[in-house]
C-alpha cells in the first residue's frame, strides 16, 4: 500500500514538472504584445464614389513594428474598408476601426452629399453641329462655384468634348460624355446620338495596304504599324457626284491626327490616292504621259500637304495650304501599264493623285478636308520610259524532272487544326485542317532534302487536290538560308520570285513575298514556283504553307477544308 502511495506522489511530481515546463514553453513561444495602434488620420470628408488609404502603424512591447489584424465599418451603407482603403457609399458617418491584439485605433468618415448634375442627360446632334453642356457640383442640393468638373468623351471618333463641355459631333453612332468632379469620382453623363443624312452619291473610300488601291478607285492609308510615321485616324471617307468640270468625284474626308512622326516634314500618317492604268484596263490616264492635275482642296485648318511627282527629281517640298479654299496643282508622269507585279495579281498601279494628308492639324486636333474639281491635263509623251510587262502566264517546263521527297516538320503545329497524314513511301500528304483563321497565317513547314540538289535549279513544282466542297486558298512560299530585313526590321526568308499554276489562279505578291493560289472544288492544280538559288535568300531549304489567308478581305473568317499535297518536282528551267 505504501508503495502505491509513493509511486502515485512520485507521477504527480513528474506530471507537474511536465505541465510547469510546457507552460514555461508557450509562455517563451508568445510574441510581444501590441503596444498601440495609430491611425494617419482620424477624420476624413469624402464624396459619394471617393476612395482614401488609411496608413496603420502598429507598435509592439519590443519596439518593432506589426501588422494590422482587422478592419472594421460601423456604417458599411456609408463607407466599406478593406485592408485599409475606405470606399465611400452614401452621405452619411461612419467609424473606420484598426485593430490589432486588444488594442485599437478608429478614424471617424464623413460622406458628404455631393453630386454632379449635366444641362442635358441625352443629346441628338447632326453630323458636323457642336453643342455646348453645363455641369455643376452641388452640396446638400446646392452648387458649389469653386468647383469644377473634367469632361471626356467615350468615343471621340465619333463624338469629341472639350474642356468647356462643348461637343462636337463627327461620325454616325453614340458616345457618352461623362462630367468628373474634377479631382474626386462623383459624376454625371450625357448619352449622345450623332444623326447624319448622307449626301447624294454618297459612296464610303476604303482602307487599302499601301499601294494596293484597285484601278480606278479612291482609297485611304493610315497604317505607321509597319512603317515609321506618326498616328493619324480615319473618322470618315467617302466621295459623291463629281461636280462640273470635275473627272472625279468629290473627296471628303474627316481624320483626327495622334501624333507626328519628327521628320523632315513632321507629318502623321493619312494617304489618299486615286490609281488609273489606261493601258491595262481602261482608266484616265495615258502610260509614259506627264500630266497636270489641277484641284480645289478645301481644309478646315492651315498646313502643309505633300502631293505626288512620279518621275519628278528632286521631290518638292510639301505645298503650304490655308484654311479654306485652295487651287492647287501638280505635274507627274504617269507610267504604269496597270500592274506592278506579274499577272494575276493585285491591281497595283502608280497613282494618278495621291496626297498625304496628315501634315494637316496637330495633335488632338480633328481635321476636315475635301477635294473636289480635279482635272487631269495631258502634257505629251514623257521622256522617260516604263515597258510594258508581259502579261501572259508561262508553264515552266517540267518534263523530265524527277519527284522529291518533302519531310512534314511536326513541331509546332497545331494538332486542333490540322490532321496531316502522310501517303505514297513520304511523297504526298493529305492535310485536314478545322476553323483556321483566315488571318492567323498559322503554316505548316515541309523541309527540302539535301539530296533535291535545289543549289542547281530554278523552279520548284508540286500539284494539290482540293478534296472539300468549297473553294480554297493557300498561301506558300519558299524559304532560303539566309536573311534579310522587312521595312519593320525582321527577318524574312521567302526567297520565291513569282508563281503560276495550272488548274488554278494565283496572285503574287512580291513587295511581301508569297503566293496565294485559288482552288475549285474537286480540282488539281500544279504550282509552279520560280526563286533565285543565288539570290540573297541562298539557297531554299523549306516550303511554308498557309491555308485560307486574309488576303481577299475576309480577315477573322474560320475555313475547313481538305487537300492533298504531293508531287514535289526541283528543276533548272532555262528562262525563255
Amino acid at each position: 500500500m505504501k508503495l502505491r502511495k509513493v509511486f502515485f506522489s512520485m507521477l504527480a511530481c513528474a506530471l507537474s514538472l511536465v505541465f510547469m515546463f510546457a507552460f514555461a514553453a508557450c509562455d517563451t513561444n508568445k510574441g510581444p504584445k501590441v503596444d498601440s495602434v495609430k491611425l494617419d488620420v482620424t477624420t476624413v470628408t469624402l464624396g459619394p464614389g471617393d476612395t482614401q488609404r488609411l496608413k496603420a502603424t502598429v507598435t509592439l512591447s519590443d519596439g518593432t513594428e506589426g501588422e494590422v489584424e482587422e478592419w472594421t465599418s460601423s456604417a458599411e451603407n456609408v463607407a466599406t474598408v478593406t485592408r485599409g482603403v475606405v470606399a465611400a457609399k452614401a452621405a452619411g458617418t461612419a467609424t473606420i476601426t484598426a485593430k490589432a491584439g486588444d488594442k485599437t485605433a478608429t478614424c471617424t468618415v464623413t460622406v458628404e452629399n455631393i453630386t454632379v448634375e449635366i444641362s442635358k442627360p441625352t443629346l441628338s446632334l447632326e453630323r458636323g453641329s457642336e453643342e455646348t453642356l453645363t455641369a455643376t457640383v452641388k452640396k446638400d442640393g446646392s452648387a458649389v462655384a469653386t468647383e469644377t468638373v473634367d469632361w471626356a468623351s467615350s468615343d471621340e471618333l465619333i463624338a469629341t468634348v472639350d474642356e468647356n463641355g462643348k461637343v462636337t459631333a463627327l461620325r454616325e453612332g453614340s458616345a457618352t460624355i461623362t462630367a468628373t468632379r474634377h479631382g474626386a469620382n462623383q459624376k454625371a453623363t450625357c448619352e449622345v446620338t450623332v444623326t447624319w443624312t448622307k449626301p447624294a452619291g454618297y459612296e464610303a473610300i476604303e482602307y487599302y495596304e499601301q499601294n494596293k488601291v484597285p484601278t480606278n478607285k479612291w482609297g485611304y492609308w493610315n497604317d505607321p504599324a509597319n512603317y515609321v510615321g506618326g498616328k493619324s485616324e480615319m473618322i470618315e471617307a467617302y466621295y459623291q457626284d463629281s461636280t462640273e468640270g470635275s473627272e472625279a468625284g468629290k473627296i471628303n474626308l474627316t481624320f483626327k491626327v495622334d501624333e507626328r512622326d519628327g521628320g523632315a516634314n513632321n507629318s502623321s500618317i493619312i494617304q489618299i490616292t486615286y490609281r488609273s492604268s489606261k493601258g491595262q484596263d481602261g482608266g484616265k490616264l495615258e502610260v509614259n504621259h506627264n500630266y497636270r492635275l489641277d484641284f480645289t482642296l478645301t481644309s478646315s485648318v492651315a498646313g502643309k500637304i505633300e502631293m505626288n511627282t512620279i518621275g519628278k527629281d528632286p521631290k518638292p517640298e510639301a505645298t503650304e495650304i490655308v484654311a479654306g479654299e485652295n487651287n492647287l496643282s501638280v505635274e507627274f508622269r504617269h507610267g504604269d501599264w496597270g500592274v506592278n507585279y506579274p499577272a494575276g495579281n493585285y491591281d497595283n498601279v502608280e497613282s494618278a493623285a495621291f496626297f498625304l494628308l496628315g501634315l494637316l492639324g496637330a495633335p488632338g486636333e480633328t481635321v476636315n478636308v475635301s477635294i473636289d474639281k480635279l482635272h487631269w491635263t495631258d502634257l505629251g509623251e514623257a521622256d522617260e520610259k516604263t515597258e510594258k510587262p508581259d502579261f501572259s502566264t508561262k508553264i515552266p517546263d517540267m518534263s523530265g524532272a524527277t519527284e522529291s521527297s518533302l519531310t512534314l516538320v511536326t513541331d509546332g503545329i497545331d494538332t486542333d487544326k490540322y490532321d496531316i497524314k502522310t501517303t505514297d513511301e513520304g511523297n504526298s500528304y493529305t492535310v485536314k485542317y478545322t476553323n483556321v483563321e483566315s488571318d492567323t497565317y498559322e503554316r505548316i513547314i515541309f523541309t527540302i532534302p539535301e539530296g533535291a540538289n535545289v543549289a542547281n535549279c530554278n523552279t520548284f513544282a508540286f500539284t494539290i487536290k482540293n478534296d472539300g466542297t468549297e473553294t480554297m486558298k493557300l498561301r506558300l512560299d519558299l524559304n532560303g538560308t539566309v536573311a534579310t530585313k522587312d521595312p519593320n526590321g525582321t527577318d524574312i526568308f521567302e526567297c520565291a520570285v513569282k508563281s503560276v499554276a495550272e488548274g488554278a489562279s494565283t496572285k503574287t505578291d512580291t513587295q511581301w513575298g508569297g503566293t496565294t493560289i485559288s482552288i475549285e472544288a474537286g480540282a488539281t492544280a500544279t504550282i509552279y514556283i520560280t526563286y533565285q538559288p543565288d539570290g540573297d535568300h541562298g539557297t531554299p531549304v523549306e516550303m511554308q504553307m498557309c491555308f485560307d489567308t486574309a488576303y481577299e478581305n475576309d480577315a477573322h473568317n474560320k475555313h475547313s477544308g481538305n487537300v492533298t499535297i504531293g508531287g514535289f518536282k526541283f528543276k533548272n528551267v532555262t528562262a525563255e
